[in-house]
């Protein structure tokens, strides 16, 4: 799904968490949505500085956006940027193979769960 960055702009994470009644029937035909409460960018050699600058920006103006996780898959390095409050965020760089806690949305994702290469 789509999530969208502004009146004109959408972008294409590679995992999105909305949370929230989307039983609607007009949900259905939905190409995107704007209240996104997690955003999960997969980092690619090509993409990886314009993933952690422009696109993390427009995710952080999104007010639904609880959560933005940054992983890249050759390092196993996870970055993970949480709002504290209306304009203020958190951006931690974790350090070696761990598990990923998630408060926002309420659970913790094993490393090798991430990173699993099956």
């Amino acid at each position: 799904m789509a999530i969208k960055t502004g009146r004109l702009s959408v972008r294409y994470p590679d995992v999105s968490v909305v949370c929230g009644d989307s039983a609607a029937a007009e949900d259905d035909d939905r190409v995107s949505f704007d209240h996104a409460s997690a955003v999960y960018e997969i980092l690619s050699p090509s993409t990886m500085e314009y993933d952690q600058t422009v696109k993390l920006r427009e995710y952080q103006q999104i007010d639904a956006v609880q959560t933005i996780v940054l992983l890249d898959p050759e390092s196993e390095q996870v970055r993970i940027v949480q709002r504290l409050g209306p304009q203020s965020w958190r951006d931690d760089t974790l350090p070696g193979p761990v598990d990923v806690a998630l408060p926002s949305l309420g659970l913790t994702i094993p490393h090798a769960e991430i990173f699993s290469r099956d």
